[in-house]
């Protein structure tokens, strides 16, 4: 396999797992690809959500069905039978493939069953991967492999590593610090951030399931009593409604028939956006989503792990409301929401710090 190779591989493995970002949570976003023997791609595979099927098991269900013609494993969507069905069918179907994933293949059976054990039985000649696993129940995945006699290593092309470790970096930053916190907000080409909906459907939608993975949705006061949201999943039709915390210094003028409080939730007031370093005294918050514009983003940008920016292709009549920030935002990754009721779609851009 050459550089452009695995240059190519690599980057699609990567936008693969991002079209995932969030939704995997508490576990990290995964991308991987299966190569033959030629290093030409033969399918991608991504984590999807907590308890699915790893990107690796993906990549293989589809490059098993490519490669012997036996669809059949399509309809299998629970990872241990994915796992069962490859194991009996394989047949050494894999032996001169290569799989590259963005982070080491796990070597721990919990909610799925253990993706290093899985590879060593099918007997892939390679393994390359980008990161090693930070957690001690699941790291180990590359040892394994290599005992077993699979040629194993990691990448140490520096550009790839960064983009492994932004990727990475929600679980990461949870991993680390106990919480993650992460802006999303939609806007128009020309920034104006105010007058009425904003994003397309499928972006909603996308936003919807977010929701349904995160502990607490944090949003302002102003919003409650402008919008009278109801901040459930109802788009998605998955997940539960997350906890929400009003920022606001008026308590008192937030009006409880809005749809939000009829929902089985706790809902928290704070006057101050430092409730974010004492978020154990509301509950066990740990992934934390806020929703807002300009105003709200400036008052809690200093405790902000990551931003989701939706871009809308089209521009205000008038207003100029626009996002401005006093930290070194950096765009870590693009892509466009699939969208199939017109011909343009939103982006979504992914901002860090490095």
């Amino acid at each position: 396999m050459n550089a452009a190779q695995l240059e190519l591989a690599f980057s699609l493995a990567l936008d693969c797992a991002w079209k995932y970002q969030l939704c995997t949570l508490p576990n990290p976003a995964v991308g991987a690809a299966l190569l033959g023997k030629h290093g030409e791609i033969i399918a991608l595979g991504a984590h999807q959500y907590a308890g699915a099927p790893h990107a690796e098991v993906l990549a293989l269900q589809q490059g098993y069905a490519i490669l012997s013609g036996d669809n059949a494993i399509l309809a299998l969507q629970e990872s241990r039978a994915i796992h069962d069905y490859l194991r009996k069918n394989h047949h050494g179907i894999f032996r001169n493939c290569t799989l590259l994933v963005t982070l080491e293949p796990c070597n721990h059976e919990g909610k799925t069953p253990s993706c290093a054990a899985l590879l060593i039985e099918l007997g892939l000649q390679d393994v390359l991967f980008a990161l090693p696993d930070p957690t001690p129940q699941a790291s180990g995945g590359s040892t394994a492999l290599l005992a077993a006699g699979i040629r194993c290593a990691t990448l140490h092309n520096e550009n790839h590593l960064m983009r492994a470790k932004r990727l990475l970096y929600p679980f990461a930053t949870l991993q680390q610090k106990g919480t993650f916190v992460c802006f999303k907000i939609a806007q128009r080409l020309d920034g104006s951030l105010e007058g009425g909906l904003i994003s397309s459907l499928e972006s909603r939608t996308l936003t919807h399931t977010w929701r349904g993975v995160f502990d607490l949705l944090v949003i302002s006061g102003r919003t409650i009593r402008n919008d009278r949201p109801t901040l459930d999943t109802r788009l998605a039709q998955t997940g539960n409604p997350p906890d929400v915390l009003i920022l606001t210094r008026d308590v008192h003028s937030i009006d409880r028939s809005i749809p939000l409080f009829h929902i089985e939730r706790n809902v928290h007031f704070t006057n101050s956006p430092g409730i974010f370093q004492s978020l154990h005294t509301l509950g066990n918050y740990k992934n934390i989503i806020i929703e807002g514009g300009a105003e709200l983003f400036a008052s809690v940008e200093a405790h902000i792990d990551m931003i989701a920016l939706f871009l809308a292709p089209n521009m205000a009549e008038k207003g100029h409301v626009r996002i401005q920030s006093s930290l070194p935002w950096k765009l870590w990754q693009s892509q466009q929401i699939p969208c199939t009721a017109s011909m343009s779609s939103d982006m979504l851009l992914w901002l860090g710090r490095d």
